[in-house]
Parts: structure tokens; C-alpha cells; sequence
């Protein structure tokens, strides 16, 4: 037997949403985009201008050769394809560039976490920027998709200069130790944090744009200069990449060797 129900108004369903409703959920993604730009605008440091004319008038070019050894081919392992050939830095090139990162390295180590933060911004505006030529690097030099590039290389690397951005500052502030009972009412024991110089920075060859800069925005931020050492297996972008950083270094008006 089978039971129809009548067609009274009582038993006829409600329409999901009436005007109100709708009004409801223009009025909450409005207030929900104002919420967002509100946590951004303090989250995301506001960009500062230069503190100082760029670097040399403008002149960011390298002085010296990238490297004068060893040729290394480049290929790319998904398509065989000759991307072109690099040459390893001798001994006394080595020594040479880190001369050069120390030397910038002792003005950088004197500045503020404001403008070590504005370097930052700096960097991040120019990833996404250049988000495509990333991805399409990293591709051709590793054999990823572009959907794995982009998570890997663009993505990940935003999120870590973001972090620096709005944590740097708290992880390398000083912090208190314990002493012992009977000290406690004459002295007082904490760690403070200093620049050390220049890092040497060994990165592989898996993402070759996400490695190098991750690793040279920690030490920069810390105040330091950075020498890197890229895989033989992904060489192919390391001059792009020297070239990236050098501009946006020397923009910011400190000196590119850093």
C-alpha cells in the first residue's frame, strides 16, 4: 500500500534560503574580507622604501667571473634536453667569494630587524613576481610537473619568508637561563643571539630555487652573509638566482656581495 501525502502547504518544503538569509551571507563574507585584510595588514610588515639610494647607482653587475673550473654539463633529466654548461669554482674562488660576502657582511650585521624584514617583503615580492619563470626553471632542471614546482619552489618559499617576516625577530631575541639559589639575588644569566659572519650554506639539487633561498633568507635575516655550494645535479639556475638576489639586495642599498 502505498502512502502519498496530501498537497497541503504544510507538508510543501521551505525554501533553503529566504532574502534575509541571503542578506546574512553578504553581510559575513563583507565582514570576513575586512577581517582578512585587517590580519594580513598585521601579519605582513607594510613595505618600506629604501633607507638609502641603491647600491653603486644601480650597478648590481657581478665584478668578478662565476666560476673558472671544472665544466659541469647540465641537462634535463625529463627530456635529455641541453640546458648549458657550468663551471665549478676553483679553490681560490671560493676564498675569494667569501672575502667579498665577509666584507658586506660587516655593514649588514648593524642593521635593524625593520630593515632586515623590509628585505624580506623585498624577496617575496619578487617570488611572486617571477612565480612562472620559478616553476618553469625548476621543471626543466629537475623533472618536476608545474603543479608540484609550484607547491614546492613558489609556495613553500613565500611561507617561509613569511614566517621569517613575523617571527624572526622573537627567535633571535635574548633569552634568560636559571643560575643556581644562592647567585639569584646578585646575578643574572641570559643567551643573546649575534651575527657570525658569513654561513656556508651545501644545498641538493631536489628544489633547487626553494633551497637556496630559504637557506640565504635565514641567514640574512640572523645578519649574516652566505656563501652556497648548488648540486652538480641542478647548477643550471644558480647564476639566476645569484643575479635575483644581488638586484634586490643592491636596490635596498647594501652591498650585493653579501
Amino acid at each position: 500500500v502505498a502512502h502519498v501525502a496530501p498537497r497541503g502547504r504544510k507538508n510543501r518544503k521551505k525554501p533553503m534560503l529566504d532574502n534575509m538569509s541571503y542578506g546574512s551571507i553578504a553581510l559575513a563574507l563583507v565582514l570576513g574580507y575586512v577581517c582578512y585584510y585587517v590580519v594580513t595588514s598585521l601579519l605582513f610588515s607594510p613595505r618600506r622604501k629604501p633607507s638609502r639610494p641603491a647600491y653603486n647607482s644601480g650597478d648590481f653587475k657581478r665584478t668578478y667571473k662565476r666560476g673558472t673550473g671544472k665544466p659541469i654539463p647540465c641537462t634535463s633529466p625529463a627530456t635529455g634536453e641541453t640546458l648549458g654548461t657550468c663551471h665549478a669554482y676553483t679553490p681560490e674562488e671560493v676564498k675569494a667569494a667569501y672575502k667579498r660576502a665577509a666584507k658586506a657582511a660587516e655593514e649588514w650585521s648593524k642593521t635593524s630587524f625593520d630593515e632586515r624584514r623590509a628585505l624580506m617583503m623585498d624577496m617575496l615580492d619578487w617570488v611572486l613576481d617571477h612565480q612562472e619563470e620559478i616553476a618553469q626553471m625548476s621543471t626543466k632542471e629537475t623533472g618536476k610537473t608545474l603543479a608540484e614546482a609550484a607547491l614546492g619552489e613558489v609556495m613553500t618559499t613565500l611561507e617561509k619568508l613569511r614566517w621569517l617576516v613575523q617571527h624572526g625577530e622573537d627567535c633571535l631575541a635574548p633569552e634568560s637561563r636559571g643560575v643556581p639559589l644562592l647567585l639569584r639575588f646578585t646575578k643574572s644569566a641570559r643567551v643573546e643571539w649575534y651575527p657570525l659572519g658569513v654561513i656556508g650554506i651545501i644545498v641538493p639539487w631536489n628544489y633547487p630555487f626553494h633551497n637556496v633561498l630559504s637557506h640565504v633568507a635565514t641567514a640574512l635575516f640572523a645578519g649574516n652573509g652566505a656563501v652556497v655550494k648548488v648540486s652538480e645535479w641542478a647548477s643550471h639556475s644558480a647564476g639566476w638566482i645569484e643575479d635575483m638576489l644581488r638586484e634586490v639586495i643592491g636596490k635596498r642599498g647594501f652591498n650585493p656581495d653579501l
